[in-house]
């Protein structure tokens, strides 16, 4: 065996190392979860091999042990959820959407000022109908006329 030995699965890889410590043999597993390295010592090979094994099947699919977060930013996914909550949109999407929308601004003005500049133009709503059923109302609409004596062009 060649170390230090790579277990991949996808584009995750986990790395055993063998090292002396203190005149025994011992395999180092090393790998990146939330953007820090990690590093685990084990006595037997198995059980390393084992372990990278597990850590980089879950890593590839994007489970982490636990997503570590201090106060400020638990709060702001907090306060992001709860303002998300009355859409019925996740987040992940939400942020999706305002990233796109922020390019396709190109700087040229906020998100929300676009979204204020859209209602605006769009605030009648016109009711949708076939294009039949605006022909058959608008001939009625015209006899109407025609009957009640007034000459209008509709």
């Amino acid at each position: 065996m060649e170390f230090p030995m790579v277990v991949q699965v996808g584009s995750v890889a986990v790395r055993i190392y063998k090292v002396n410590n203190q005149g025994h043999q011992r395999y180092t597993l090393s790998y990146f979860a939330d953007g820090k390295r990690r590093l685990k010592m084990f006595a037997d090979f198995d059980e390393a091999y084992a372990e990278a094994n597990s850590k980089a099947i879950a890593l590839s699919r994007g489970d982490l042990d636990v997503l570590h977060m201090d106060n400020a930013a638990r709060q702001a996914y907090v306060r992001a959820l709860t303002t998300l909550e009355p859409t019925s949109t996740n987040l992940e999407l939400a942020v999706k959407e305002y990233a796109e929308a922020w390019k396709v601004l190109g700087g040229r003005g906020t998100v929300l000022e676009a979204a204020r500049d859209f209602a605006s133009r769009n605030a009648v709503r016109m009711p949708q109908k076939t294009l039949p059923d605006a022909v058959r109302e608008m001939i009625e609409a015209k006899e109407k006329c025609e009957i009640s004596g007034q000459r209008r062009t509709l």
